[in-house]
């Protein structure tokens, strides 16, 4: 199964809940099974993003053997294979056996199904699951055989296309507005010089109008720009704010199943898409998630914070991907042994989930909870990268920087 060759993503397993819908795919699945809508059932389930119980098997990818286990189920003398609708759903059932997931989709089992007299059972546990037999699940991939596979690199390129699969644009601006993507330019240049004079735009034309590409992922730049090209990874934000011309175009993803593309004035409104999503999830202009006011550093005498370094090479793979765990040893806010030019990512223990770690102790993947902070510490001073944000399940890059010089 090509999905297959890609690496589990770690996600946090939840206590016991009262079921509710984790993404939009399980809240229109919801309304389907509420009206008794079976076509919209399908054909929601057809394009939804799916996960698939991951386990890190060192022992086998050691040994070469395959690394994905998949997980079934008997029922009526039938097997089924197991697949979830969120990872919410993917813990629920079997959080207890697992250790993370492998984003796939109908079009993509269908194309490797391990036999063909298996079902699909699909988060058999929430109650927008079901079980497929197998001409049920056949009638299902039909609905997306001819379709091209599409293979999303991170949760954002799953929720952009899982977003734009179920009619849901407002899902993709909400992953949009906070992303860093991939800018090719005309010459190398720097972040920090997006605005300036003679930034080395790289305009094509496309359609017949002038328009400026950027990507999410190495993968997609690489679909479209075969040649090696200067780029620079920004901020969606920052690039709107330094927009060059308002008649030029912003293609995002060009050629992929998560393309969309912008004009001049619809750049703008990304502006006032990311104030409204500011608001929605209720972050304060110049604080954390949630409206939380605390300090920079605690005092140690305070309600204690906790703080852990992490390793410069690991910071894309929190921004672009959401990662939400840390490993090392746990200290108090402000005390955290970080180099002059480093990384520490900050929490309040009372919000966070499951057992509270004490300053000194070594873990291993702890998550950290909604409303973590990211900082980078350089020459004795502090500054706020981004806060971690569960519902999204994204780094959201810091307020300020966001919309500094955008409200006037």
């Amino acid at each position: 199964m090509s999905a297959t060759a890609r690496g589990i993503v770690r996600g946090m397993a939840p206590g016991p809940r009262q079921w509710e819908p984790a993404n939009d795919v399980e809240r229109t699945l919801r309304h389907a099974w509420e009206r008794d809508d079976t076509g919209l059932y399908l054909r929601t389930l057809a394009v939804a993003p799916l996960y698939l119980p991951g386990f890190d098997d060192q022992r086998a990818r050691t040994a070469g053997e395959p690394v994905q286990r998949l997980l079934t189920r008997q029922r009526g003398g039938r097997t089924f294979l197991l697949v979830f609708t969120s990872p919410e759903a993917l813990y629920d059932a079997v959080g207890e056996v697992v250790d993370g997931w492998r984003l796939t989709t109908v079009a993509e089992l269908a194309q490797a199904w391990p036999d063909p007299e298996w079902g699909l059972v699909v988060s058999p546990t929430a109650p927008v699951g079901a079980y497929l037999d197998p001409d049920e699940f056949k009638a299902l991939a039909g609905l997306v055989a001819d379709e091209p596979v599409f293979h999303p690199v991170g949760r954002a390129e799953a929720l952009m296309f899982g977003a734009l699969r179920t009619s849901d644009p407002g899902s993709y601006l909400d992953v949009l507005v906070v992303s860093r993507v991939l800018l090719p330019l005309s010459a190398p240049a720097a972040a920090e010089d997006l605005g300036r004079p003679r930034f080395p735009w790289r305009v094509e034309t496309l359609d017949g109008l002038p328009t400026i590409s950027v990507f999410t992922s190495a993968q997609r730049l690489a679909e479209v720009v075969p040649e090696p090209v200067p780029t620079t990874r920004v901020d969606i934000m920052a690039l709107a704010q330094a927009w060059p011309d308002p008649s030029w175009r912003l293609a995002v993803n060009p050629g992929s199943a998560i393309a969309a593309t912008f004009t001049g004035g619809q750049v703008a409104d990304l502006v006032d898409w990311a104030r409204g999503l500011v608001g929605r999830l209720g972050i304060a202009p110049d604080g954390p998630v949630n409206g939380e006011d605390v300090p920079a550093q605690a005092p140690l005498g305070a309600v204690p914070e906790l703080e852990m370094e992490i390793e410069p090479s690991a910071v894309e793979r929190y921004l672009s991907d959401g990662y939400d765990r840390v490993s090392g040893v746990v200290q108090r806010a402000g005390t955290a042994a970080v180099p002059v030019d480093g990384y520490v990512v900050r929490w309040h223990h009372e919000v966070a989930a499951g057992p509270v770690p004490v300053p000194g102790q070594a873990v291993r993947d702890l998550p950290v909870p909604s409303g973590a902070r990211m900082y980078r510490r350089l020459a004795g001073g502090e500054s706020l990268l981004a806060s971690y944000q569960a519902e999204l399940g994204r780094w959201i890059p810091a307020v300020v920087d966001l919309l500094r010089g955008l409200t006037g």
